[in-house]
């Protein structure tokens, strides 16, 4: 929390993304101080949102909260949920 604060200070520009690795509670908690971003229902494993992948993960997943609920937690402290993963001026 610290860390977040000192970032928010020093730079109130600075992006602060959460990932699933953090438990729920310690995500709920900080959101209010300045999170940018928070990813929800997130798969570890390579090829993880492929059909028929193995059960290999590249970190453990704290936040088990399907997005549905990770975006009422949101809500419930009083930010808007944007939901966006790409960006059309991206594309070829």
């Amino acid at each position: 929390m610290q860390l977040i604060c000192a970032y928010r200070l020093l730079n109130p520009e600075v992006e602060l993304s959460l990932s699933t690795r953090e438990s729920p509670a310690f995500r709920d908690k900080v959101l209010p101080l300045g999170i940018t971003t928070m990813s929800a229902a997130s798969k570890t494993q390579p090829g993880g949102y492929a059909d028929d992948v193995p059960e290999l993960e590249q970190f453990e997943v704290s936040d088990e909260r399907s997005a549905a609920a990770v975006a009422q937690a949101v809500k419930a402290a009083g930010f808007e949920v944007v939901w966006k993963d790409w960006d059309p001026s991206y594309s070829g």
